[in-house]
């Protein structure tokens, strides 16, 4: 067979072929390749080049994360309703983001992040607990409202996920009772949009950019997510009103609860981290090039 398909009249053909190919530079891995050898001069210029590079990154990060301002209340508390005064001292420049942080709540949680049913959430109706296993532990409208008179009928959307979405509306007014528009719809990129649709007799809308944001797990904790943009400077006196329907979820694992006002630039948020741990590569790096040189 293989003589009739390489086209080997002979078995000594067939053995001159095989020989040659066992002693070829591919078999004996003896090709010609750039095997780079460099000099210390060569080491210390390559050192010196990306320490540089680096420290200047780093600093570009902590200088940009300087210029931002921050305003950070808690407004943790039993009521449904709560009034939050802040004093913003510094003006803040347009656009103004809005974030929503939580403690206690770990969406990095392994059962937490896979309690979910991807195809419910792409509009199809569930029925039956077989269908909605992977909403494990939260399967019914009786698991998901901890109420036993519920029903049993599988919850749109189950998953511990969706049921322990951050639903309190927050919205702000300046010293003489007029409301500062918070952007709610631009929350998420174009490619995200239409990754949820909606369901009929959903709890909830999951179309909206507010759901896609909490739904994407927060690796670290506190849980920290944009709520909206304000469009507006910023400076002076001001109150949050918030409808609250969260707190209980929070205090069943001693959370707390804050709203973040912060400006940005151009490379994001503060950054500071990032920006030190830049220096910190770059001042190794340059002791390297100094050790190649000198040494």
């Amino acid at each position: 067979y293989q003589r009739r398909v390489h086209g080997i009249k002979n078995m000594n053909e067939g053995e001159r072929i095989y020989t040659e190919l066992k002693s070829s530079k591919v078999k004996q891995n003896a090709m010609k390749s750039w095997r780079p050898s460099n000099t210390p001069y060569q080491n210390f210029v390559l050192f010196l080049t990306f320490g540089i590079l680096f420290l200047a990154i780093g600093f570009l990060y902590v200088i940009s994360s300087a210029t931002i301002t921050t305003v950070i209340t808690n407004y943790s508390g039993n009521s449904t309703e709560i009034r939050v005064p802040i004093q913003i001292k510094t003006r803040m420049n347009p656009p103004i983001y809005l974030y929503y942080s939580i403690t206690g709540l770990h969406q990095n949680y392994r059962r937490f992040a896979v309690s979910k049913n991807a195809e419910q959430l792409s509009g199809k109706k569930l029925k039956t607990r077989s269908e909605a296993k992977s909403c494990y532990p939260v399967f019914t409208e009786a698991e998901r409202m901890e109420y036993a008179n519920a029903g049993n009928e599988i919850a749109n959307p189950c998953g511990l996920a969706p049921k322990y979405m951050f639903n309190d509306e927050i919205n702000l007014q300046n010293g003489i009772g007029q409301e500062v528009p918070i952007d709610r719809n631009n929350l998420i990129f174009p490619s995200e949009k239409g990754k949820y649709l909606e369901s009929p007799n959903s709890w909830v809308n999951t179309s909206t950019g507010q759901f896609a944001t909490w739904m994407k797990i927060s690796p670290v904790a506190p849980i920290k997510k944009l709520y909206g943009k304000i469009n507006i400077p910023l400076e002076g006196e001001y109150i949050f009103l918030i409808q609250n329907s969260y707190h209980k979820i929070v205090h069943a694992y001693g959370g707390q609860r804050s709203i973040i006002l912060s400006t940005g630039t151009f490379l994001g948020g503060a950054q500071y981290f990032l920006g030190t741990t830049f220096i910190v590569a770059a001042a190794l790096l340059l002791v390297f090039a100094v050790a190649y040189k000198y040494c």
